[in-house]
C-alpha cells in the first residue's frame, strides 16, 4: 500500500499538460471556442450552432451535483478509489447560452478563461458528439445530465475529457499524460 501512495504522489506532480490551438491562419471557417480552467476542472464552451453558446465539462455524477460541505468526504473518497482507477458514474456538465456569444458565456464562470478559435466544422462535429452523451437530467442539478461514461480521478477525470475535446478540435497536447488531474496546465497561442 505504502508504494501506491508513493506513485500516487509522484504522479500528482509529474510533468505538466499544454494545449496549443490551431493556427487561426491556417482554419478556412474559424469559430470561437474558450477553454475553462480551474484548480481541479477544465470546461469547454462552444458555439451552439443557432446563435447562442453552450458549455460542456465532464465530472463525477455525485460530486458534482452536491455544492455543501458534503462533497469533501466523497472527495477523500474518490482519492481513496482512485488510487485503484475505481470508476464511479459520470456525468456531462451542459450549460446553455442562447443568444450569447462564447465568450459572454465564458465570462460568467468565475474559471479562468482561454479563448483561441478553431474550425468551424470541428467544433460543430464536437458539440454534436458531446450533445449526444447528455442523458436524463441529474435530479436537482439543471445543469448535469446523467452519461453512460465512468469517472475515475486518475484515469477518466474532466481534464481528461477536456483536453481530449481540444485534440479533437486540432490542438497540439504535449505531452499527453495519464492524469493531468492537478499537476500543472499550460496554454499556449
Amino acid at each position: 500500500m505504502k508504494r501506491v501512495v508513493v506513485l500516487q504522489q509522484l504522479l500528482l506532480a509529474a510533468g505538466c499538460t499544454t494545449v496549443r490551438p490551431p493556427d487561426p491562419a491556417t482554419l478556412r471557417d474559424p469559430c470561437d471556442v474558450v477553454l475553462l480552467r480551474g484548480a481541479g476542472h477544465l470546461a469547454l464552451v462552444l458555439p451552439d450552432g443557432a446563435g447562442g453558446a453552450v458549455r460542456y465539462g465532464f465530472g463525477d455524477r455525485v460530486y458534482m451535483s452536491d455544492f455543501s460541505w458534503t462533497q469533501y468526504p466523497w472527495a477523500a473518497l474518490l482519492g481513496v478509489g482512485g488510487l485503484f482507477g475505481e470508476w464511479t458514474p459520470g456525468a456531462m456538465e451542459r450549460i446553455e447560452g442562447p443568444g450569447r456569444s462564447v465568450a459572454q458565456l465564458a465570462g460568467d464562470s468565475t474559471l479562468e478563461r482561454h479563448p483561441f478559435v478553431a474550425e468551424r466544422s470541428r467544433v460543430d462535429v464536437l458539440r454534436q458528439r458531446l450533445s449526444g452523451k447528455c442523458g436524463e437530467p441529474v435530479p436537482g442539478c439543471w445543469w448535469l445530465c446523467a452519461t453512460n461514461d465512468g469517472y475515475s480521478l486518475w484515469w477518466d477525470n474532466c481534464q481528461n475529457a477536456a483536453v481530449g475535446w481540444c485534440r479533437e478540435l486540432d490542438c497540439e497536447i504535449t505531452p499527453w499524460r495519464i492524469t493531468p488531474r492537478w499537476a500543472t496546465f499550460h496554454f499556449e497561442r
